[in-house]
């Protein structure tokens, strides 16, 4: 799967679903059908009733209507929901006087949900192929407590008793049907968009059918030029709001096991930890018209293999906002039996004695790509300039990353571990004798700002925070996740708990994506001899 398309399916942009304030009356022809569903399944025996079954939904085109209006033929369907009238071995409790009483006082049903009056209105949910009413049984303790049957205290004690035909949100709520639909396009990598245009096409060929069915049955009659309503979605929206909805629904459901999946992750040789600022910034929520940030920072700890073994949103880059994380990973690791040598970060000096608090065995070191970074930043790039002046900006550049190689590593790619502070340092006084002096039209090329931060670069060699760090060692791999972050993310305003639920979706894909990238580098390295049998290369 395409891993930034993947992600674009958690998005929420300005498209939205009508709230239940604007949502259209529930029909006429709707009502009429709900009160024909109950009194079947209240008066005769729906055994053998295929169309009429609690706790899936019956359709009102599956029992055609008799006579020739159209709206008999738009109706809602509708869900049936009464635990305690489908199991006579079900006890249900009232909750509230398990929490005031803290007595166990078994419900009885009463009414049901289904309009008669204001307070008994049905709750309309979104379906894959029409809407669809939840006509719920209200219950009732020795106490007069009312509760509905599909409140959650009342789901939460038929969970794993009975299955459950609908989702609900706090304000909205899908059917099952419609919430599999969404799962099963998002895990294939579909977007929200194509989601949602797939659902509308889904909708629009029921309705054709509805339509179909509705001029057929006027043809039989001799009924000439029949009309039929042509396709509203009404309050069948299919916005991305209640997609993202239904994705970070199921995220949270299993986010335990995301979250241990992440917890069997482990370092053998180093970590590597930074922050970034894009991505954060734009969680939050509206208030007063304005847009309030919750975050600005988003702490991300890799292993050598560049899996995510940590990560969280902060407020600042206080160490002490992250310390936490970073003392759970020392016992993960410890557990695992794991020893890593090596801790890449980019403010090493002023956080290396806290970092050695927490890993007293482990070297603190600069990552390279943020040391040689400082410098390229205050190199500018100068557009309209000629090609001369980029061909010498390519060359600084690729000099630049030559100060922390051995002279003797001359490989495209870096093969020895950086070497000692003395080297590094002749290697920069090389470049600038080189560089330091060069300019185009009186203007020098390595401008004082970039040179100042040469000079500061020199402290963290003399202090051997460059030194022996072996090849990919770093936070390079960092850069790559921030950067597939930042595409699916910078421009976008998102709430707090859809936000979670696409970081832990983001990094659970990542980690997935790089294992099953490494088992494939590990078969390429099987040799099979003319007899058949395997042998193993090391890398």
């Amino acid at each position: 799967m395409y891993l930034p398309q993947f992600l674009a399916i958690l998005l929420v942009f300005q498209s939205f679903v009508c709230s239940n304030s604007h949502d259209p009356p529930i029909s006429e022809a709707s009502y009429k059908f709900l009160r024909l569903v109950l009194s079947i399944y209240t008066s005769e025996s729906t055994w053998n009733l295929s169309w009429l079954q609690h706790g899936v939904i019956i359709r009102g085109d599956q029992r055609r209507p008799s006579s020739f209006d159209p709206a008999e033929y738009m109706q809602d369907d509708v869900i049936l929901w009464d635990p305690l009238g489908v199991s006579s071995t079900l006890t249900l409790c009232c909750p509230n006087c398990l929490e005031h009483y803290g007595s166990y006082q078994p419900l009885k049903a009463t009414r049901w949900k289904d309009g008669k009056t204001k307070c008994d209105e049905p709750r309309r949910l979104y379906g894959l192929t029409n809407n669809v009413l939840l006509v719920s049984r209200v219950y009732i303790c020795g106490r007069r407590h009312q509760i509905i049957a599909h409140d959650p205290s009342i789901l939460s004690q038929v969970k794993g008793t009975l299955p459950c035909p609908f989702v609900l949100f706090h304000r909205s709520g899908v059917s099952r049907e419609l919430h599999r639909f969404i799962i099963s396009h998002a895990n294939a990598g579909l977007t929200i968009s194509e989601i949602q245009c797939l659902w509308l096409q889904t909708m629009y060929d029921a309705y054709g059918s509805r339509r179909e069915a509705y001029i057929s049955e006027c043809s039989k009659h001799l009924k000439s030029n029949p009309s039929f309503p042509e396709f509203e979605q009404k309050f069948q929206q299919p916005g991305e709001k209640i997609i993202a909805s239904c994705i970070a629904n199921n995220y949270f459901e299993k986010e335990h096991l995301y979250t241990l999946r992440m917890c069997q992750m482990t370092a053998t040789k180093w970590l590597s930890c930074d922050h970034t600022f894009k991505v954060s910034a734009n969680i939050g929520f509206w208030f007063n018209q304005r847009w309030v940030k919750l975050y600005d920072t988003l702490f991300i700890v890799l292993n050598e293999e560049g899996n995510v073994l940590s990560w969280k949103l902060c407020k600042g880059t206080k160490f002490s906002l992250i310390k936490n994380v970073l003392q759970l990973l020392k016992g993960r690791l410890d557990n695992q039996g794991q020893k890593p040598t090596i801790f890449f970060v980019d403010n090493c000096c002023s956080w290396r004695d806290k970092f050695m608090e927490i890993f007293p065995n482990m070297t603190v070191k600069l990552d390279p790509f943020h040391a040689l970074q400082r410098v390229v930043k205050k190199i500018p790039k100068k557009k309209g300039c000629t090609e001369a002046v980029t061909q010498l900006r390519r060359k600084i550049m690729h000099s630049l990353k030559q100060i922390l190689r051995d002279p003797s590593d001359r490989g495209e790619q870096r093969t020895m571990d950086t070497p000692s502070p003395e080297i590094i340092l002749e290697n920069i006084k090389a470049f600038m004798r080189q560089w330091g002096n060069t300019e185009i039209d009186s203007i020098p090329l390595l401008p004082a700002a970039a040179v100042k931060e040469i000079d500061n670069l020199k402290n963290h060699v003399i202090k051997g925070c460059l030194s022996g760090i072996p090849p990919s060692g770093g936070t390079n791999r960092n850069e790559a996740i921030h950067k597939s972050l930042n595409k699916s993310l910078k421009r976008s305003r998102i709430g707090l708990e859809l936000a979670l639920a696409f970081l832990g979706l983001f990094f659970y894909k990542w980690n997935e994506k790089d294992v099953q990238q490494a088992y494939q580098e590990q078969k390429e390295y099987k040799l099979y001899s003319a007899s058949g049998n395997v042998q193993t290369r090391d890398k």
